[in-house]
């Protein structure tokens, strides 16, 4: 059990009572995505990765503060967790049994996972260990309250799996902010890849590549925040591609008419009365 402790700690209260119901609000304002990764049975987002590679997406200034309070604890040098995944556990969702990835993560990096809810003793929610080394694992389980911090030592997240099960007691929202390290790769393109295994897993699923190609579409599949909307979405990139392809086709023939034709085409200040007299005027013009 002592090297057990060495590899993984739980910190209780590491934010106050009422630092947990400010952050608790500021994140109900956070875009959520349902990408139907395997393991992950819950809304979620992430931020971080690299500045020079699409899709980036900065974390926002309260997670960078977030950040700050948690290197800080665990003697952590500025920015060393790059990328920040945010997870909104409600009544009905969970997480199924999970192992980081060692190709995305390296070897030595460090985990923290930060409950945030409501109230301090309500939604807490258990995180379940599991050695990867036994061959009949022990299962150790941690109980995360609000303001809770979980830590997964360097390297220990490699030695274990984890999830967050089913809780038929839960009735409110349990939020988790995992804090995560992008170790440098000698390759550019590993390390390409491994951001693109992260967005693909918590923000875009399969429409990863689409918004690859047209990084302005990227928050376009963003679940509306709380009201329990979960199969409310917003236009996705699929539909918003066709419409954008019809849009194009309708511009590209309005400008074929006005400048190889020289019709006047009605534009969108163009009055009803306007549009009518050059419907009008095109017509006399074929006969």
């Amino acid at each position: 059990m002592e090297k057990d402790e060495l590899k993984y700690s739980h910190i209780r209260s590491f934010l106050n009572a009422e630092e947990s119901r400010v952050e608790f609000e500021r994140l109900r304002q956070t875009p959520l995505y349902r990408t139907g990764a395997k393991a992950l049975h819950c809304d979620t987002t992430l931020y971080g990765g690299l500045t020079a590679h699409e899709p980036y997406e900065p974390m926002p200034p309260r997670l960078v503060e977030l950040r700050r309070r948690v290197e800080l604890h665990l003697g952590l040098f500025y920015g060393y967790f790059s990328v920040a995944a945010v997870r909104r556990l409600g009544p009905a969702d969970s997480i199924s049994w999970t192992a980081e990835s060692a190709d995305v993560f390296g070897h030595l990096s460090t985990f923290a996972f930060l409950s945030i809810t409501a109230e301090p003793q309500e939604n807490a929610r258990t995180l379940e260990l599991r050695s990867l080394s036994d061959s009949q694992p022990n299962t150790h389980s941690v109980r995360l309250a609000s303001g809770d911090l979980f830590v997964l030592r360097r390297g220990a997240y490699r030695k274990y799996q984890y999830r967050m099960p089913l809780e038929t007691s839960a009735t409110g929202i349990h939020w988790q902010i995992v804090f995560a390290h992008l170790p440098p790769i000698d390759s550019r393109r590993k390390q390409r890849l491994a951001v693109d295994k992260l967005y693909h897993q918590y923000r875009y699923g399969s429409q990863l590549p689409q918004v690859k190609l047209e990084p302005h579409l990227k928050h376009s599949l963003s679940i509306v925040p709380e009201q329990a909307a979960q199969s409310l979405r917003q236009m996705t990139i699929t539909e918003m591609s066709a419409a954008r392809i019809k849009r194009n086709y309708e511009e590209r023939d309005i400008l074929y008419k006005s400048e190889i034709l020289g019709e006047v085409m009605p534009t969108a200040t163009t009055t009803t009365n306007d549009a009518t007299a050059n419907v009008s005027r095109m017509k006399r013009k074929r006969n």
